[in-house]
């Protein structure tokens, strides 16, 4: 008895939640997400300064050799001395290893945003292009980023010791400019992958795309190298694509060594690049692209629109001429009702593994924080927030 009522005291409790070790977070140019900071505090973190009329954001990200030579402490240099210098507020996230830098850089729209583009195509040993930089703008005075920071990383975009293992040699290959992508897309013999992670596809996607369903691209190996996968794609010309371009660089060499597919291409730009140029392309587009900062989310309305292939000017707050005038059709999916939902909130996270869940305010007032996301919802009624 005296050993059965240990057991009995030692086993976890249904009603009391478990505490698993979570996997690694993968390196993000995102801010957790986390309650909104208060305006002040926000201005302060962003450089001392009050929040500008408009903000205006840029992403982009180069490959290139920094293991030499002291490169990379020559470029994190750099980018210190031109942050010091820059006009304030700025916020945002650079992510910078040995094969290249990743960013997203948040500042006043106008001539501040004109200077820090300046310092950043001067920045040595990258190369860095005009062409490189994608330009969005931010539609209210919240900081972007919570605050501004230079992180060094193993790689770019954390994807397990194969993906990181890519040489930078076997990047940048394969380049479709939007309209031949998309007219590639729509050939019989044409598969497209959805190279983003599972909460990103939820609101917005290509019609027709695979998603493989992961969580953490360091999951993209295991799935490319199941047998369905392979089937899918065995002989057919496949094109990948991502937000900006950065992850399919990886993920289009690591399909290419495997050998099956006919052919591998990804979108250059980015569903970033493919909007400017083609806005939802008459609906072939589905919904909304998920972004790493607090906005959370673009339409095909938000972006710049302008020529095929040409890059981003600049942004502009409001839709010029050639932009989708309607809103964009939601495609997310509320886990609590099923109802069309693709807004995240900073409540809302799986009581398992801490994911993004897309739910519904009518489902946070019943649920109460309990929520499971897609791939833990077989744990719902023995896995609870308390």
């Amino acid at each position: 008895r005296a050993e059965q009522a240990t057991a009995q005291a030692e086993a976890p409790s249904l009603g009391r939640r478990l505490q698993p070790r979570p996997p690694p977070p993968e390196p993000s140019l995102a801010p957790e997400l986390a309650a909104p900071q208060p305006p002040g505090r926000q201005a302060a973190m962003a450089g001392e300064a009050a929040a500008p009329e408009a903000w205006e954001i840029i992403l982009f990200y180069k490959y290139a050799d920094l293991s030499e030579g002291g490169a990379k402490d020559e470029v994190k240099a750099a980018l210190e001395g031109a942050f010091a210098e820059a006009a304030k507020p700025l916020c945002g996230r650079i992510l910078l290893a040995e094969e290249g830098v990743n960013g997203n850089l948040a500042a006043a729209a106008g001539p501040a945003m004109a200077d820090l583009v300046a310092a950043l195509l001067r920045l040595p040993h990258l190369g860095l292009r005009r062409e490189d930089i994608k330009f969005a703008a931010a539609k209210d005075a919240e900081a972007p980023f919570p605050d501004l920071r230079i992180r060094e990383v193993k790689s770019l975009i954390a994807g397990g010791a194969e993906l990181d293992a890519i040489p930078i040699a076997e990047t940048s290959q394969g380049y479709l400019k939007p309209k031949d992508w998309l007219a590639a897309a729509k050939e019989k013999n044409s598969v497209m992958i959805d190279v983003r992670n599972a909460r990103e596809v939820a609101i917005g996607h290509f019609e027709g795309a695979l998603d493989p369903k992961t969580r953490h691209f360091s999951e993209f190996t295991r799935w490319l190298d199941r047998d369905e996968t392979r089937q899918q794609l065995e002989g057919k010309r496949v094109l990948m694509y991502c937000t900006g371009g950065v992850r399919c660089e990886k993920a289009s060499a690591l399909l290419r060594r495997r050998g099956v597919a006919a052919s591998v291409e990804h979108l250059q730009g980015g569903i970033h690049r493919f909007q400017e140029a083609l806005g939802d392309a008459e609906g072939f587009w589905k919904g909304k692209m998920f972004v790493f900062d607090r906005r959370g989310a673009m339409a095909p309305r938000d972006f710049q629109h302008g020529g095929e292939g040409e890059p981003s000017a600049g942004a502009k707050p409001d839709a010029i001429a050639g932009a989708p005038a309607a809103a964009a059709e939601a495609v997310g999916r509320c886990i609590g009702c099923g109802a069309t939902h693709d807004v995240f909130t900073p409540d809302a996270v799986c009581v398992v593994c801490r994911e993004p869940c897309l739910v519904c305010a009518a489902c946070r007032a019943r649920l109460k924080g309990e929520y499971h996301c897609e791939f833990h919802e077989h744990l719902k009624g023995c896995y609870f927030a308390n």
